[in-house]
């Protein structure tokens, strides 16, 4: 099953400006105004909720890049990492030449030799964008131990780039691991399970089941269909207590009863509407880069909704009070 997964990293300022901007007039075009009348009730909720979902969605499709990605799919190394590893090995190939044994020994390469190395070096350096390096065009006696620390250097350059690329590949695969929980989580919570738990799926095959029937005893069912009935009915009913729970005793009787200590006016406000300016704080204060989870639906929507949009959202967060 592919999925939809939004890029948000890749935005910026005047892309979520361009986002504003489409939204309110996505807005205006489809009327959305007659929305802000409707009176605070659980259908009209799902009907607001539903309505701005819509809006940001096709503003999103209009405005932020996107990719579509299967749940089966493996997050691939980018050229970027694997150009470093290929040139790590390069230089390091090259630098075995320049051991200190071999040095002692005046063992080195010859002048063609030489020049091939040259410019496999100078070919990494010019695709790695690194600072270049001077290297002469002989190998003798008295250069050869600033020749290796040349070479040391850019190994070192690319050695950094690498760690930097992986570092970058890391964070990507943590982005990717909860959009996939999440994907999973709206549409098999069987396999979000197990990747949490990091378990693999085991079965067991009835192939026949014992079942002690009140009127004719003992019966061997070997029917698949009938066989599952049976395990789900047993599992079903396996946990439930046979007894009924015995009264609570006087001490969590007490527990429970209201503190003469605890006045109600301390929560009179508590289910109180947010204000637009408590409403504001907290959409702004939502942090950035987050799995958006089943509602396809980012933080940064939000936060760069057009003002007639944001106004929106907050009526409907003042429905659920």
């Amino acid at each position: 099953m592919r999925s939809k997964v939004y890029n948000v990293q890749k935005m910026k300022p005047d892309d979520w400006l361009n986002f504003s901007k489409f939204s309110d007039k996505y807005y205006h075009d489809h009327n959305y105004k007659k929305y802000k009348r409707l009176p605070a009730n659980h259908h009209n909720l799902n009907i607001l909720w539903t309505k701005i979902k819509e809006l940001l969605i096709v503003t999103a499709n209009k405005n932020v890049p996107c990719s579509f990605r299967s749940s089966e799919d493996r997050l691939p190394k980018p050229k970027c990492l694997t150009t470093c590893y290929s040139a790590l090995n390069k230089l390091n190939y090259i630098l075995l030449k320049f051991r200190t044994k071999l040095i002692t020994q005046s063992l080195w390469s010859d002048d063609p030799e030489w020049a091939s190395i040259k410019d496999t070096v100078n070919t990494i350096i010019n695709e790695h964008q690194v600072d270049p390096v001077d290297l002469p065009a002989q190998i003798h006696k008295d250069n050869v131990r600033s020749i290796k620390k040349l070479l040391l250097a850019t190994y070192k350059l690319i050695y950094h780039k690498a760690r930097l690329e992986r570092s970058r590949l890391e964070q990507s695969q943590i982005q990717y691991n909860i959009k996939l929980r999440c994907s999973n989580y709206d549409n098999d919570l069987t396999k979000m399970i197990d990747s949490i738990l990091n378990r693999e799926k085991k079965r067991i095959v009835l192939d026949r089941l014992l079942y002690t029937d009140p009127v004719h005893g003992n019966v061997l069912i070997t029917d698949a269909d009938t066989i599952k009935q049976h395990v789900a009915h047993h599992f079903q009913q396996f946990a439930l207590p046979q007894t009924n729970p015995p009264p609570m005793n006087d001490r969590w009787t007490q527990q429970y009863r209201p503190k003469s200590y605890i006045k109600e006016e301390w929560y009179q406000s508590i289910m109180d509407p947010p204000t637009w300016e408590e409403w504001q704080v907290t959409i702004q204060s939502l942090p950035n880069d987050k799995a958006c989870g089943p509602s396809k639906l980012h933080n940064e929507f939000y936060k760069h909704a057009s003002p007639q949009v944001a106004q929106l959202v907050w009526q409907m967060a003042k429905m659920c009070f």
